[in-house]
């Protein structure tokens, strides 16, 4: 299985420099350990990903990371991993409302080497593909 991983110009510099995504708290988990977000969802859809960007300036589906499922070290499917972090229902409810499609996304604590993924830049067209280096 493919999955996606979603970011904006400033996190698509930083996984670039890294050489890997870098897992984030997320302030609604607090029973959570750091993560980096992931779906299915080959197109992006910014309700159903929870990607609205209501609180934020930039355009978190700018850019797509694509990875191969088993190359993803610890991955949890995200309807499992709130369940064994104790995640609130009301953090759960907030995370999941407004045409959100929580049974399309997954999680991940551990980064993902920038070598296992390839960049896309998602445009009102469609999805351009980009070729980046992978880290020696």
């Amino acid at each position: 299985m493919r999955l996606y991983h979603f970011t904006c110009d400033h996190g698509v510099r930083g996984i670039a420099q890294d050489g890997s995504t870098r897992p984030h708290r997320q302030p609604l988990l607090r029973t959570a350990p750091p993560i980096t977000w992931l779906t299915d969802m080959e197109v992006p859809d910014r309700d159903a990903l929870g990607l609205s960007s209501l609180t934020l300036a930039c355009d978190r589906t700018r850019y797509r990371l694509d990875v191969a499922a088993e190359d993803v070290p610890g991955l949890l499917h995200w309807p499992a991993a709130a369940r064994e972090w104790h995640v609130p229902r009301p953090a759960r409810e907030l995370l999941e409302c407004g045409g959100a499609l929580p049974v399309h996304w997954y999680v991940t604590a551990a980064p993902i080497d920038v070598a296992l993924v390839g960049l896309a830049e998602s445009t009102p067209n469609g999805v351009r593909v980009l070729k980046i280096g992978a880290p020696a």
